[in-house]
Order: structure tokens, then C-alpha cells, then sequence
């Protein structure tokens, strides 16, 4: 073998490198990547089902449902206001924020509704309201729903919508059930 032969070879079995290396797994991001929406507040709609149709719609499958409010913001605190259960005709089933809860920087708050309560029925929602004294990133608001039964297992999840966001700072968060002031 010749010696430039083996000199490439050792080369090209692993000899050290001096230069920095980088991973093609992790890409810069390019120019104009649209950022989070940022807001003092929102009213945040979430579809939930208690139950769903199985069988040929002849049957229903109870699922326990999980409502769970991210504050995303690694800075500030949000202040949950409201989160209201409604059944399929629109009716208030329970509030389940009696008083305005406050959630650290990166912590959650979970509502469960046990999968023997079926009062809200396949259309049942949660209004949930959120506010904050600066502007954050605007929290993850989800429904997991799970079930088990008939020999078998469903799971899914449901992702809140904005309704309305609050675009000024409110120093106090308003009383329980106050409606929100629309903005346009």
C-alpha cells in the first residue's frame, strides 16, 4: 500500500478534527418565521365530549375529559379568570374557577370531568378566560380526551380557540363572569 494511500485512510477513519461541528438537524431559523401571539388576555373556546357516538350512532363511549392551561410565558405570570363547562345545547353545566387563579411562568392547571359525568353530551365546551397585567405569550389551552371499555381504548386532543383577545393591560383582573369588553 502506498503511504499517500494509507495517509488518506487514516484520515478518513476518524483522526480528530479542529473545526467546530455543527448538526443539519438544528437549521437556523430563516427570516420572517411567524412568532406566537402575544396579548394582556383572551377568551379561549374548547370543544370537549363527555361521551361519543359508537355503533352506528346507536351507542355512546364515555371518556373522562382533562382541560389543561398552559401559561407559555417564561417571564410573567397569567390569571385565569373563568373556565366554564357548557353542555351540547349551550348550557352552563359547571364554573369550575370560583376565584381568579394565577399560574407561574411555565406552570399548568388542569379541570378533569370524570367519565361518569355526561351532563355536557358529544358537544360540550369549555369557555376558559385568561388575563395578565403585561403582554405574554398567549397560553395553550387543550382538552385530552380518554376512554376504555367494550375491549377498547380511545384517546384524543382538542385545541382551544381564541374568541376574543384582550389587546390593553388590565392592572386587576375582572370579577368572575364579567363579560369582556370587546375591542375592534
Amino acid at each position: 500500500m502506498s503511504p499517500q494511500l494509507l495517509a488518506v485512510l487514516l484520515l478518513a477513519c476518524g483522526a480528530p478534527s479542529s473545526a467546530p461541528q455543527t448538526s443539519a438537524l438544528v437549521p437556523a431559523a430563516p427570516a420572517g418565521v411567524p412568532q406566537p401571539p402575544h396579548s394582556h388576555g383572551a377568551v379561549v373556546y374548547v370543544p370537549v365530549y363527555s361521551s361519543i357516538y359508537i355503533a352506528e350512532g346507536n351507542q355512546t363511549f364515555d371518556l373522562t375529559v382533562t382541560v389543561t392551561v398552559r401559561n407559555t410565558d417564561r417571564q410573567q405570570a397569567i390569571t385565569v379568570i373563568d373556565a366554564d363547562f357548557f353542555d351540547t345545547a349551550g348550557r352552563l353545566v359547571h364554573a369550575y374557577v370560583t376565584e381568579p387563579t394565577q399560574l407561574a411562568p411555565l406552570a399548568s392547571a388542569d379541570i378533569v370531568v370524570r367519565e361518569s359525568d355526561t351532563r355536557a353530551g358529544v358537544g360540550g365546551s369549555f369557555v376558559v378566560e385568561w388575563r395578565s397585567s403585561g403582554e405574554v405569550t398567549e397560553p395553550l389551552v387543550q382538552a385530552v380526551m380518554i376512554g376504555s371499555g367494550h375491549q377498547q381504548g380511545i384517546s384524543f386532543v382538542s385545541e382551544g380557540h381564541v374568541l376574543q383577545r384582550e389587546s390593553s393591560s388590565l392592572a386587576e383582573p375582572s370579577p368572575p363572569g364579567t363579560p369582556t369588553p370587546r375591542r375592534d
